[in-house]
């Protein structure tokens, strides 16, 4: 796979302030049908209205190509009482979404596979989903993410950002990335590492998704503040990847292994991918014991 660009570096003007013009955007319209399709699928699983829904990521400016395989992120919002006393409940019974305060599966629910599968047979394309549900009480307080999501459905308030501030972001890192991003990381790596080693039979290729999805979420936590110190924001592995080689050059090696494994999957064995995975664990530690971060944090045991 070719490595290049697909997000946004988002550069802080004079007044610390990011903008985008995700409102301004027309989605392509073979995008919207299949993200359409994707909402009016989830809603008749677990049947309840949303008040509303957020696509992220590339796709919401970007052609769908044909010959590759298509991440389409969207977030369902509801109402905080239908949430918690109506979607809530059926966490275990809808396990393909992510929800508050639940930690990510280990695998690929039935309900997820039947719509990308759908959605290859009518619209020849091939999709992974990633879908969350969310309280507005909940959505509203991460401003990361209402800045990167459009509005695509529903008649409630639209709670995308066309803004954000620097020292909105700064907060999110104390408080959140910087005393949790190894535990985060290190959790994931350790489950999958387990799963390779105890070769659990997975199918629709599962091990690749959560395998490429810690290291996009390396990445995006161990970038942030090296980022928000120069003056930048992005969430694109295309961006994380070059300030993490810039800012670490001693782990250059280690991080482009990371990188090559993410781009070119199919090359590598299991037993390829478990010496990687412990390549990653050292490149966690590292940047943990070279940042200034490092004696806030609280190892994962």
């Amino acid at each position: 796979m070719k490595f290049q660009k697909c997000g946004q570096l988002y550069k802080f003007n004079s007044n610390n302030i990011i903008t985008n013009k995700i409102e301004t955007i027309e989605i392509v319209e073979e995008t919207k049908s299949i993200v359409d399709f994707i909402i009016s699928s989830t809603i008749d699983i677990f049947d309840c209205e949303p008040n509303s829904v957020y696509l992220r990521g590339s796709c919401i400016d970007r052609k769908l190509e044909n010959n590759t395989t298509i991440d389409i992120d969207v977030v369902f919002v509801f109402d905080d009482n239908i949430f918690y006393s109506k979607v809530y409940n059926l966490k275990e019974e809808i396990s393909f979404c992510k929800f508050p305060y639940v930690e990510n599966k280990m695998f690929i629910a039935d309900n997820q596979k039947e719509i990308e599968k759908n959605i290859l047979e009518k619209f020849k394309k091939h999709v992974e989903l990633d879908i969350e549900l969310s309280c507005e009480e909940f959505f509203q307080e991460n401003y990361q993410k209402r800045f990167l999501s459009k509005q695509v459905y529903g008649k409630g308030k639209n709670l995308s950002l066309s803004k954000l501030n620097k020292e909105t972001l700064h907060q999110y890192l104390k408080s959140d990335i910087l005393p949790n991003r190894k535990k985060y990381c290190l959790k994931k790596l350790y489950e999958l590492k387990n799963q390779f080693y105890l070769k659990v039979d997975f199918f629709d290729g599962t091990e690749i998704r959560v395998l490429k999805s810690l290291i996009k979420l390396f990445y995006r936590q161990y970038s942030l503040d090296l980022h928000l110190n120069e003056n930048y924001f992005s969430k694109d592995v295309y961006y994380c990847h070059n300030i993490l080689i810039e800012t670490y050059p001693q782990l250059s090696s280690y991080i482009e292994k990371v990188l090559d494994l993410f781009l070119n999957v199919d090359n590598y064995s299991h037993n390829d991918i478990r010496l990687i995975l412990t390549e990653l664990e050292y490149i966690i530690n590292e940047i943990e014991y070279l940042s200034d971060n490092y004696n806030e944090v609280e190892f994962f045991v």
